[in-house]
């Protein structure tokens, strides 16, 4: 089905240049290195992979529709509420990062999230809120009615579904790597523009998302962003506690 694919290849595919990013990504292989005891290259080994993975998800699509039917065969689509999400992303050779997950980038970070009740929203329409998978419980329990006996890590997400263009927001968040491919490291990204990283090792990555969405340019060695560091370390702190 997905055979004729058109290959990924965003800007930051299988980066030249990641003097900005920390000292074992120049470790990395590019696309067109072949794997050790193959006769694949990291890149066609990642374009198969996806293509597999594209193929595994269409049985899932396939489901989520029957579901879907039954419930509107039944008349009770209007008082269902649907939420779509996933666990986690995966680089399909972003920064010479080849099926791998657990990074701070955004391919890793991002999941989809799409929810569906008609009695809240209606049509379709797109929220750029921060959402994280901790609001889920959270929303789910505002939109039956329940007010849970403790205090819940996450902020319902209903008042975004009711007006996605007037609600506001968590500013920011964190977000921590385990030790997957290289290093620990722990970060925190804006609603608007930023996203600064810690490594173990004592690294930093700052990155203009507004300007550099692709994350190919680090702005963490300009003296002119010390200050910026500096605030976004102790949010980092102050977000840990």
């Amino acid at each position: 089905m997905f055979r004729n694919l058109a290959p990924w290849r965003p800007p930051s595919y299988s980066e030249l240049d990641v003097s900005d990013k920390p000292i074992w990504l120049e470790s990395q292989p590019l696309a067109s290195d072949a794997i050790p005891g193959t006769f694949l290259t990291y890149g066609r080994w990642t374009d198969l992979f996806r293509e597999y993975q594209l193929e595994a998800l269409q049985a899932v699509d396939e489901a989520v529709g029957n579901i879907v039917a039954a419930i509107e065969a039944r008349g009770q689509a209007t008082d269902t509420a649907i939420i779509y999400t996933s666990d986690n992303g995966l680089l399909w050779g972003e920064h010479r990062l080849y099926y791998t997950k657990g990074q701070p980038y955004a391919e890793s970070v991002r999941v989809p999230l799409i929810i569906r009740y008609p009695r809240l929203a209606a049509g379709h329409q797109v929220a750029g809120q921060i959402a994280l998978n901790l609001d889920l419980p959270a929303t789910i329990a505002d939109i039956v009615g329940l007010r849970p006996p403790y205090a819940l890590d996450g902020t319902s997400l209903v008042p975004i579904l009711m007006d996605p263009v007037g609600a506001s927001g968590r500013p920011d968040f964190l977000f921590e790597s385990p030790k997957l491919t290289a290093f620990n490291s722990v970060g925190v990204r804006t609603a608007d523009q930023w996203e600064y990283n810690e490594y173990e090792t004592g690294e930093e990555e700052l990155y203009d998302l507004r300007n550099d969405p692709n994350e190919l340019g680090s702005v963490a060695s300009d003296p002119a962003n010390e200050t910026l560091k500096s605030t976004f370390a102790a949010r980092i702190t102050q977000l840990l506690q």
